[in-house]
């Protein structure tokens, strides 16, 4: 599979997404900021070797180690990209901010940190995502590392607590809009 196929998986999965549209400028453009964003993603995932793609093709995620460094000058120039092709220059700050709150909350020591998972719509609640997800969690179990995500999305809560995640802080970003911050131990 191919990594516009993922980008759209990903793009069609978190299109009503909180996070995802706080982070997106929301205008005429919208979705096309929204591809470009889930692109951008898929790209990082790539260059940190944490793309993965369901046998099925119906589910996506971006898994990787943070704490292994890729190539400076590529995640620069993909990062400008990012912010005028999806977030917007006079949002940088406000994205630097959030990306600060958020980061500050995962380890310094090598773990795996749950970017993105998603579902193509129609296919959600097929197993595809549980199966995606069981598969790169015993991944992590293999590698005795632990694995860190955050959502704002109240449904996904049980799912990521059925596997095992527990709920470890919490930001309330603004009125309506609380990010959860989510870690996964190896047995």
């Amino acid at each position: 599979m191919n990594h516009e196929t993922a980008a759209q998986i990903l793009a069609a999965a978190f299109h009503s997404n909180l996070s995802v549209n706080d982070t997106i400028l929301n205008d005429s453009r919208r979705n096309a900021r929204l591809l470009h964003l889930m692109r951008y993603s898929v790209g990082l995932g790539h260059r940190r070797n944490g793309l993965f793609v369901s046998d099925d093709g119906k589910s996506a995620a971006v898994f990787y180690d943070p704490s292994l460094k890729s190539n400076f000058l590529k995640e620069t120039l993909a990062q400008l990209t990012l912010v005028h092709r999806a977030i917007g220059w006079r949002r940088l700050f406000y994205m630097l901010k959030k990306d600060k709150q958020v980061s500050s909350r995962r380890p310094a020591y090598p773990h795996y940190y749950l970017f993105l998972i998603g579902t193509k719509p129609d296919s959600q609640g097929s197993g595809s995502g549980s199966k995606l997800l069981n598969e790169l969690l015993q991944r992590a179990q293999d590698e005795r590392k632990e694995v860190y995500l955050e959502t704002s999305v109240d449904k996904n809560i049980p799912f990521y607590e059925k596997r095992g995640f527990v709920t470890f802080d919490t930001w309330l970003v603004r009125e309506g809009y609380l990010i959860r911050f989510m870690r996964w131990r190896p047995l």
